[in-house]
C-alpha cells in the first residue's frame, strides 16, 4: 500500500522557512537623479505559519477591499 502524502510531511522534506525577495530602484546601480534610491528587501516565513495564518489572512483582506483573491499588490515599473 502506497501512503498517501500530507502537506504536513512536505514540511519536514525541506527548510522549514523560506525567503521573498524583493528590489525597489534602478537595476544598473547608476546615480538616477529621478530616482537616487535602491532597496533590497527580505521577509523570511515558517512555512507551517504563512500556510495556516498569514495566507488566509491575506485572502480575506482581498475578498474585503477587492472582492477576489486572485489580485497581485504591485507598483508601476
Amino acid at each position: 500500500m502506497v501512503k498517501k502524502k500530507l502537506l504536513a510531511d512536505y514540511y519536514n522534506s525541506f527548510s522549514p522557512f523560506f525567503v521573498y525577495a524583493d528590489e525597489s530602484g534602478t537595476s544598473t546601480m547608476d546615480n538616477d537623479k529621478n530616482y537616487p534610491v535602491f532597496v533590497l528587501a527580505f521577509c523570511i516565513f515558517n512555512k507551517r505559519i504563512y500556510i495556516e495564518k498569514l495566507v488566509p489572512l491575506i485572502q480575506a483582506l482581498k475578498f474585503k477591499f477587492f472582492g477576489m483573491i486572485w489580485l497581485f499588490y504591485m507598483t508601476k515599473k
